[in-house]
């Protein structure tokens, strides 16, 4: 099934359900090991989401910048983040993986049940396509990437404090692809700077 949930970042040396008591309602447990006063926390979502404010109240009760991946399945992530002064960015990893789980493929019968001809399946996979075509098109609408998403995660980390792999390093990571988007996303967070990163 893989990991379904939230991976949050930020700086504090309190407990994530500290600075927001909201998610004192999911599962939540440190995700790695961090020079203080970094902080990464899995919080298990599953079938739901974080709340809506959750980027605005834990900028305000950690007073810093904050990112958070949200993973699908361990197949893919929106990675949204902000600070200041460079405000908020947001890109996906693994996105061609991410959409097979955001557009479901169809089963290849049809509605008594029976295989589809060759003919009807060939219109299905086209119908699937241009949904999914449809989706992308959507989620990039309000995303960055390629090396546009590797400069805003840049200017992130310096924002942070952090110094950051150089530009065309942090790209290479943001259009890799691992077995698990996990990976990637602990990849990233080192190229951004974070001291000595690490999956528990």
């Amino acid at each position: 099934m893989g990991f379904w949930g939230s991976f949050v970042v930020c700086r504090s040396l309190e407990e994530l359900p500290a600075l927001m008591p909201a998610l004192e309602a999911f599962e939540v447990d440190p995700a790695g090991d961090f020079a203080e006063p970094w902080r990464v926390w899995r919080v298990w979502t599953r079938t739901r989401s974080l709340p809506a404010d959750t980027f605005d109240v834990l900028t305000a009760s950690s007073r810093g910048p904050v990112l958070i991946g949200k993973i699908v399945a361990s197949s893919g992530a929106q990675v949204r983040a902000i600070s200041a002064p460079s405000g908020p960015w947001e890109t996906y990893l693994h996105l061609e993986s991410l959409l097979s789980y955001v557009v479901v493929p169809w089963a290849p019968f049809d509605e008594d049940g029976n295989p589809l001809d060759d003919d009807a399946l060939k219109e299905q996979n086209a119908r699937y396509e241009r949904e999914v075509a449809a989706v992308r098109e959507e989620l990039l609408a309000s995303a960055h990437m390629g090396i546009e998403a590797a400069r805003r995660a840049a200017s992130w980390a310096r924002d942070a404090g952090l110094v950051p792999a150089p530009d065309d390093d942090l790209r290479r990571v943001l259009d890799s692809r691992s077995v698990f988007v996990e990976e990637t996303f602990f990849e990233l967070l080192r190229r951004l700077g974070l001291p000595e990163v690490r999956e528990k």
